[in-house]
């Protein structure tokens, strides 16, 4: 049986994007080097166990099929897979970083080998495809998707995909466009039933960045389609 401080041990061992500064000249080599066009950032392992807990304790996730989008390094599904997805399905546009997912994905295969939760064996996809483009149908959509900082609009894109896929989503959001997020949640049908707020810590990651660790506040939403829609 899986716990909670398990499953945040579990997740802090995982290879995010590398540290440090880079600038935003095009990137060779994406396994080192997250895209500040793409606003890649690392989920925090603290933040995504209580998320992922959350999730588990609203019955989201065990035998669920989950899609993870935008799934970087793969932190959220791997969580999910933890927690006794049935299937886990990772949607990413970079080759290099679904590769990363990949291989935190079989180090948590390798290190649960002789767990008991590991009786029960869920499957994974890996699939290289711009969110807005995958045909996904699932039970629950987990993503932190990009905050719209440098794509205008990019974060509303992710969400309303999320929308199209699953009746169940998580979505983290800047805590600044609340407001916004709850008018486009209720014109695509959905209700938000539990919000989490968080005080995110982000690593200096690109050359703009000069603080070693800067904090924004967001949310995570737990949205749900209303019924008859």
């Amino acid at each position: 049986m899986i716990t909670k401080s398990r499953l945040g041990i579990l997740l802090s061992k995982l290879e995010g994007f590398y540290s440090q500064k880079v600038s935003i000249k095009p990137i060779k080599n994406i396994n080192e080097r997250p895209n500040v066009h793409l606003e890649q950032y690392q989920t925090d392992p603290e933040i995504a166990s209580e998320w992922l807990w959350n999730m588990y304790m609203l019955g989201d996730v065990a035998e669920k099929k989950v899609i993870d989008q935008g799934a970087g390094t793969g932190i959220l599904g791997i969580g999910a897979y933890i927690l006794g997805a049935k299937e886990v399905i990772f949607i990413e546009s970079e080759f290099s970083v679904l590769e990363k997912a990949k291989e935190n994905y079989e180090k948590i295969i390798r290190d649960m080998k002789n767990e008991e939760s590991e009786t029960k064996r869920s499957t994974a996809q890996f699939q290289v495809i711009k969110t807005e483009d995958h045909m996904n149908k699932g039970d629950t959509v987990i993503q932190n998707p990009p905050f719209g900082t440098r794509q205008k609009g990019i974060d509303i894109i992710f969400l309303k995909k999320a929308f199209e896929s699953a009746p169940i989503v998580y979505s983290m959001h800047k805590s600044t466009t609340r407001e916004h997020i709850q008018k486009v949640s209720s014109q695509e049908g959905f209700k938000i039933t539990h919000t989490w707020t968080y005080h995110m810590p982000l690593k200096a990651t690109y050359s703009h960045h000069t603080r070693k660790i800067h904090r924004i506040d967001v949310d995570v939403y737990r949205f749900e389609k209303r019924k008859g829609i």
